[in-house]
């Protein structure tokens, strides 16, 4: 592994070539960096450094969302002292170039947000940072931001009051459809809004309650341009121009195609007039093209065109109106045609195949206009921004993560093993087992935290 090639020895042959190629180095979101991978990076800072190179570590510990990724805010907090719990004479060398160089910077100005979301947060995070044990509290220093925009914004903070989360959730979407609607009076458009969760779970259920509220949700998985029956539309009817007998093929394209235009057909009448009998058996072979060539003879035409794939796919596009009802999914499926057009020239079932590997897979970008309003994880959400947020923030009646099971490490093996997760209880029995216990409530306390405010700063 590069991490004990790196421990213990002066800078090793292949950070001696890069070294040679790149003289300065930033590292990004270092508040979500793991020890182990700034252990190996360090090398490559510390023969920069030396040789009087500018190196950059931009972070804010209010923003360390990813421990569950081994994640450590704590040695960025501790900057430039290195975490580990055996130092090396490597390692103090390397700690004692990086106080030589160290010099902390502050960005004090929010250029995001308005003054009064500003103004908000900067309240709510001094009274909240006060739920920390007074080692973490650091971390929330400096969040005070200066105001750049001095006018406008809006904060709306409303408290649920109810026991159990299914009542609060109702709650929420109760005043959520109401603060939907006001805003669309506003002017606000619902490509505009976001709602931030937790969980995914919480996201999917009220995805389902704004669909039924006649508001479209955008979520990560309605982002893929084969969630739109138009587009699966389009791909049923390739497959079965290169086999006519593919039953999955037929039924997959009347499916979606009455999804698109659900008043121009009913499947089950199609189904009786495509349905022809097989042989003597009582089998029945789905046969489209009869009823294709007279009910959407454009689409029928297309099977003798002489045309190129991407041509192909443009004109079915157009015939089944993909273009008036999803333009976005119609311009990606497009762009997708085009991109495999530039790079193959192997037909229809090339095509199919480059979809089945990539296409699947392809989202819209999100700068697309898609009319709904988007709903993610707030993990997904950093690093974002949207004109309205929403925050739900659901209690559970209990401290936060109480009854979960915790990581711990004996003083003295037990049963032979050096390290168990064990339930977690008042009094542990054991001081060392306590004591860890305590910093891990702490540790997720400051996780709920920081996501907490990853979510009020997107606005």
């Amino acid at each position: 592994l590069i991490s004990d090639l790196v421990d213990d020895n002066p800078v090793p042959f292949i950070y001696e070539r890069l070294g040679n190629r790149y003289h300065h180095f930033l590292i990004d979101e270092f508040q979500d960096t793991s020890v182990r991978q700034w252990m190996n990076l360090l090398p490559l800072f510390e023969e920069s450094l030396a040789q009087g190179n500018l190196n950059v570590i931009v972070g804010d510990g209010k923003q360390a969302i990813y421990r569950w990724r081994n994640g450590d805010v704590e040695q960025f907090q501790k900057m430039p002292e290195l975490i580990t719990l055996s130092p090396t004479e490597e390692m103090k060398s390397r700690e004692q170039t990086l106080r030589m160089h160290h010099a902390e910077i502050f960005l004090e100005s929010n250029y995001r947000s308005s003054k009064n979301i500003v103004e908000f947060n900067n309240h709510l995070y001094d009274q909240l940072k006060l739920t920390l044990e007074e080692g973490m509290q650091s971390i929330f220093e400096n969040q005070a931001q200066k105001v750049i925009h001095d006018q406008g914004g809006w904060v709306r903070a409303n408290r649920i009051v109810a026991s159990k989360k299914e009542e609060q959730v109702a709650h929420f979407w109760k005043i959520l459809l109401s603060d939907i609607l006001e805003l669309q009076q506003l002017g606000i458009e619902l490509n505009q809004m976001a709602i931030l969760f937790q969980k995914n779970s919480d996201a999917a259920e009220t995805a389902r309650f704004l669909l039924s509220n006649g508001i479209n949700p955008i979520t990560e998985q309605s982002m893929l341009i084969h969630s739109n029956a138009g587009v699966r539309c389009v791909i049923y009817y390739l497959q079965w121009l290169i086999n006519p007998l593919d039953h999955k093929a037929i039924v997959g394209f009347l499916t979606c195609f009455k999804e698109v235009h659900p008043k121009q057909i009913q499947l089950e009448e199609v189904y009786e007039q495509i349905r022809k009998p097989v042989g003597q058996g009582s089998r029945n072979q789905l046969v489209l093209e009869d009823w294709m060539k007279e009910n959407y003879p454009e689409l029928y035409q297309l099977q003798s065109a002489d045309l190129s794939v991407y041509q192909l796919i443009e004109q079915i596009v157009s015939s089944i109106g993909l273009l008036e009802s999803a333009p976005a999914y119609a311009e990606a499926l497009l762009q997708l045609a085009l991109d495999h057009a530039s790079d193959q020239n192997d037909g229809i079932a090339g095509f199919i195949y480059f979809w089945e590997q990539y296409g699947v897979k392809t989202s819209l970008r999100t700068s697309e206009k898609v009319d709904g309003v988007r709903l993610m994880t707030i993990h997904k959400a950093k690093g974002l921004e949207f004109p309205v947020v929403f925050v739900p923030v659901y209690h559970e009646g209990k401290e936060y993560g109480a009854s979960a099971p915790l990581p711990v490490e004996f003083t003295e093996p037990i049963h032979g093993l050096g390290r168990a997760i064990i339930p977690q209880s008042k009094s542990a029995g054991d001081q060392f087992v306590q004591q860890q216990f305590d910093q891990e409530r702490e540790r997720r306390l400051l996780d709920k935290l920081n996501t907490l405010y990853v979510a009020t700063t997107r606005a």
